[in-house]
């Protein structure tokens, strides 16, 4: 309960950049407790309390978005995308933080599932004339899924950005331990670079998602209101979509330069 209340909706629309803090602090709850009590499923586990520390405040975002887009107010998202995407950022640098400095047996533990993920998005886009397409695909069907994930169980589109923060993170981690610690800002660089567009295309699909799952519930279909609501959540569809084309040529024309 005592997480849940750091900040207010209202606060953080005003003041985005206190979400990064917020993110760093759910992060750090979260890593040890998952260490402590559940070691053998830490990686797993710290992303769910990361996930259930966020979910009061981003479904009262959700529901405050869903009364501005059936009030036709289609512009007003734009608080929205600072909001999330400063906490993604305090996420990433915490998550990333915790994987340089804990000991490499702990952090091998808390990170092994992520490192496969990378392993096999790697191995999947060898081909660098298949790699735009496959890594394009991949990120439509994160998209895809964080909607319905919203639409179905309000915001659930958190998990999404949560373990995308921790996937980042042991990229830049493996950087690092390679490199040395100067490294960081190198490596942050390296994946933030398509990293924050892709995570926004990702936010906007579950704003999108968790609006319709509002206005399902809070109006009757066929109505200005719900229409409302459907025509912004696709708009966010939309955006989010050209997004992802950004990131990915991003991702497979600047990133492996840097």
């Amino acid at each position: 309960m005592v997480l849940e209340y750091i900040i207010s909706v209202k606060n953080a629309e005003r003041r985005p950049w206190k979400m990064f803090f917020l993110g760093l602090i759910y992060t750090s709850v979260a890593i040890p407790l998952s260490l402590w009590i559940f070691p053998s499923q830490a990686s797993a586990t710290a992303i769910l309390f990361v996930v259930i520390a966020s979910l009061p405040l981003v479904l009262s975002l959700f529901r405050h978005e869903e009364s501005e887009a059936e009030a036709g107010h289609l512009k007003h998202h734009k608080a929205t995308i600072p909001f999330f995407v400063f906490f993604f950022l305090g996420l990433v640098l915490a998550f990333t933080l915790w994987n340089i400095f804990l000991p490499n047996s702990l952090s091998t533990l808390l990170f092994a599932p992520q490192e496969n993920t990378i392993a096999e998005i790697t191995g999947d886009a060898v081909a660098q004339s298949a790699g735009f397409v496959t890594i394009l695909l991949n990120n439509f069907k994160v998209l895809a899924i964080a909607v319905i994930l919203s639409l179905l169980y309000g915001a659930g589109a958190v998990f999404i950005f949560t373990w995308n923060a921790s996937v980042i993170a042991s990229a830049v981690g493996a950087v690092v331990k390679n490199l040395g610690h100067a490294a960081i800002g190198t490596g942050l660089l390296k994946y933030l670079l398509h990293g924050v567009p892709e995570i926004t295309a990702y936010f906007m699909g579950g704003l999108a998602g968790g609006i319709i799952s509002f206005a399902i519930v809070r109006h009757k279909f066929g109505t200005k209101r719900f229409y409302n609501a459907l025509i912004d959540s696709a708009d966010l569809t939309i955006a989010a979509v050209v997004l992802l084309v950004v990131s990915a040529f991003l991702e497979i024309s600047i990133s492996p330069l840097i």
